[in-house]
């Protein structure tokens, strides 16, 4: 199966999402596809536009930039399911903020200060701290549906 066939483009909520299924890694020619379909999406006047990051464990780094180019053209972007990992990253904890419980977050504007997390230091017995996840926030798609794309 190719990539293109791989990306999925679906109604959930009265928002028009993109998913690339459960691949945890993406690389420059998922990100040139999710480009391409996000500008066909827009020349169609689609404005609410969507990704599904409930597998995604690393993104490359362009693809942030990529996002606020489009918020820049009027787009308003929303992603779901983030895991732990992307939301631990600055950038998402600058720029992107909780729109509902269901676990949906909307791309902001305008950055936020995020304090720098404290440093780690082993304990007295030279043990270094586990760190915990923050538990996933659930998100249904129960309400998917295909939409044709040109």
């Amino acid at each position: 199966m190719g990539k293109r066939e791989r990306l999925a483009v679906e109604e959930r909520r009265g928002v028009t999402f993109l998913d690339f299924g459960d691949m945890e890694i993406w690389d420059g020619a998922d990100l040139c596809l999710l480009r391409d379909t996000l500008a066909r999406l827009i020349q169609q006047k689609r404005r609410a536009i969507g990704i599904d990051m409930s597998h995604v464990m690393y993104v490359p780094s362009g693809f942030f930039g990529m996002l606020l180019d489009f918020r820049d053209k009027g787009a308003t972007l929303y992603v779901d399911g983030v895991t732990g990992h992307v939301r631990n990253m600055l950038w998402f904890r600058q720029f992107f903020e909780p729109h509902d419980e269901d676990g949906r977050w909307l791309l902001r504007g305008e950055p936020k200060q995020v304090p720098a997390p404290p440093p780690l230091r082993p304990d007295r017995a030279g043990e270094w701290p586990q760190l915990e996840r923050p538990p996933l926030p659930a998100s249904p798609h129960n309400d998917r549906q295909t939409v044709p794309v040109d």
